[in-house]
């Protein structure tokens, strides 16, 4: 849940690269006037395929030709589409968080998004090609409810700032953990490995495996919270049995304003026996020191600081987002390493 004011931009992407010589194209991307549901919050991000440019903005995805810059579909798509056609309610609705991914082990687009008000839902939908001017989705849905587990109160925590990486043995998920009877202060992370494999092949998914961390969660805020998933780029796999390493800001505690650490997590998962799976870390990672973005004692978690002109009368500030990593956690296994 945030109340962020950022913008709107033009998408850009690399076409090609010579010796000593970039070349750059620009074109616009989903514009505020055509979005259904303009919202002031837009987590725009996307992925680039083997043809095609899959962006998404606030709660609708566009995709764009590489070669000829065109629109792929007529207009911005509504986000929850994959699951209406498949007729999957729980994942109706326009929540938004969605994010773009696109499979580069198995040239497939990715997209996975929270839906719910009350009863939540993780949704994933997985392309069944990598060119969009044919495919269709295989849909899924993990009810998180009891995942997210209950306050004192037994309000469920609010699950907020999702985001999803590729390996090759699943796709996995990292949900922050909010209290409602806190101001929204994350206290807790859940993170989830999917059955990438049947999600591929359009089959029944293995039982998603979950961890809270920590569990249960306190009323202490968890200052290492939004983790990212680390997400393959380009074509190695990681070495057989290398677990998924999700990665998170270590925010200042204390009087401290400034932080030195990264967080490092490992989640090792086991299909085949479930009990066997693990979740490990944090593994502190020393890097030269760093003030979080808008960081003061009093406020340590709001990050709503950067002045723009109109900011006087809208008393809105841009969101430095500066308490997290932003996404993507990028993974490569370049080739003749292990």
């Amino acid at each position: 849940m945030r109340s962020s004011l950022r913008f709107l931009s033009s998408v850009f992407f690399l076409i090609s690269v010579a010796v000593a010589q970039v070349n750059l194209q620009s074109f616009e991307g989903i514009d505020a006037a055509t979005e259904p549901e303009a919202q002031l919050d837009v987590d725009p991000n996307g992925a680039v395929g083997t043809k095609q440019y899959l962006q998404w903005v606030n709660t609708s995805y566009q995709a764009y030709d590489k070669t000829t810059l065109a629109p792929i579909f007529p207009s911005a798509v509504q986000g929850d589409t994959p699951w209406r056609l498949a007729g999957m309610s729980n994942c109706y609705g326009t929540n938004g968080d969605g994010v773009i991914l696109f499979d580069h082990l198995a040239s497939r687009w990715v997209i996975g998004r929270r839906q719910g008000t009350s009863s939540y839902y993780y949704c994933i939908a997985v392309s069944n090609t990598d060119d969009l001017t044919s495919s269709t989705f295989n849909v899924y849905q993990l009810s998180l409810n009891a995942r997210l587990g209950q306050n004192a109160n037994l309000h469920t925590y609010f699950p907020d700032y999702p985001k999803i990486g590729t390996w090759s043995d699943g796709y996995y998920v990292s949900i922050d953990l909010l209290d409602p009877d806190l101001h929204y202060k994350p206290v807790g992370v859940l993170v989830c490995a999917f059955d990438r494999v049947n999600m591929l092949a359009g089959v029944k998914a293995r039982t998603p495996q979950c961890f809270r961390t920590p569990n249960p969660p306190t009323t202490a805020a968890f200052r290492g919270h939004s983790l990212l998933p680390a997400d393959i780029e380009g074509g190695n796999a990681p070495s057989a049995g290398t677990p998924e390493y999700l990665v998170s800001i270590a925010n200042p505690s204390g009087q401290q304003t400034s932080s030195s650490k990264l967080n490092l997590w490992k989640f090792q998962v086991n299909w085949s026996k479930p009990a066997n799976t693990t979740f490990t870390g944090p593994t502190a990672i020393t890097v030269s020191p760093y003030t979080p973005g808008c960081y003061t004692l009093a406020q340590p978690f709001k990050t709503t600081c950067v002045p723009e002109p109109s900011t006087a009368t809208t008393l809105k500030a841009i969101d430095s987002v500066g308490d997290r990593l932003m996404h993507r956690f990028a993974y490569r296994r370049f080739t003749g390493t292990t």
